[in-house]
């Protein structure tokens, strides 16, 4: 019965240990924003299917499609924290909500594929800048358990990959794709809402009289270490892991829908 207990005694003390630390009402709703940013990018193809039948483009248009959305994304990985540097985070990270739900919002209405191509761009952009700057405000609120505040950030975006994907793929059948899109824009707008009210304009200090330039070369001082490279080959092994399994996942997808057509 002991040994039961010590993993519930852990997660309690673990919990009473964060909040003594920082403001757990930020790391939930910053969170809930990472949940959102990871999991409407599943969703995303793992609706295409039926998407690309209603559209009727190829195969081919429609990896176009997911290399938009994470190309979009990526770039606005390094402009999202400089932006954070400059209007601090609160601004940026509702605002990635915000425009994430605007992508959102224009998928569900696209009538066209230019629609829905200007929709993925937004949709990229939205979620790439949420994803630098929701580590420096967790890394400026919380001191003795950072690591562990970012591990549950961490762990809310993996929920959200199987969650949203599941929920999706489950409206999507009942009441159609945009359905599948749609049922995320009342919480991507709470989280907004809860993002503005509960972030402070600022988590981490400004970069004072310190230039731009002096800044990246900071930036390139770091990146040139041997730890750094190592773990951004580790991490670039993982995306490219990550992303060969959603293309497995959609090509799958792609032929069960063609089967259940013979039935």
């Amino acid at each position: 019965m002991g040994a039961l207990s010590r993993p519930g005694s852990l997660l309690v003390r673990t919990i009473s240990d964060i909040r003594d630390d920082g403001p757990v009402s930020i790391l939930v709703i910053v969170s809930l924003g990472w949940f959102l940013t990871l999991g409407v990018r599943i969703v995303y193809p793992a609706l295409l299917p039926q998407v690309t039948a209603e559209f009727g483009v190829s195969n081919a248009t429609t990896g176009a499609f997911i290399g938009i959305l994470w190309t979009t994304y990526a770039l606005l990985q390094f402009p999202g924290g400089a932006i954070a540097d400059i209007v601090g985070e609160r601004l940026v990270l509702t605002g990635s909500i915000l425009l994430s739900a605007g992508a959102v919002s224009v998928i569900v209405l696209s009538t066209t594929v230019e629609m829905f191509v200007l929709a993925t761009v937004l949709l990229g952009l939205g979620t790439g800048l949420f994803g630098t700057t929701r580590l420096t405000v967790i890394s400026a609120l919380f001191d003795r358990m950072r690591t562990t505040a970012i591990s549950a950030n961490q762990a809310a975006g993996n929920v959200g990959n199987v969650v949203l994907s599941a929920s999706a793929g489950f409206v999507s059948v009942y009441l159609g794709w945009r359905w599948g899109f749609g049922f995320l824009l009342p919480v991507l707008f709470a989280c907004a809402i809860g993002l503005w009210i509960a972030l402070p304009r600022r988590a981490s200090p400004a970069t004072g009289d310190e230039s731009f330039r002096q800044t990246m070369r900071k930036v390139a001082a770091s990146v040139r270490r041997p730890s750094v490279l190592a773990v951004t080959a580790l991490l670039s092994l993982i995306a490219c892991c990550t992303t060969s399994r959603l293309t497995q996942t959609y090509r799958t997808a792609v032929t069960s829908s063609r089967i259940s057509q013979f039935f």
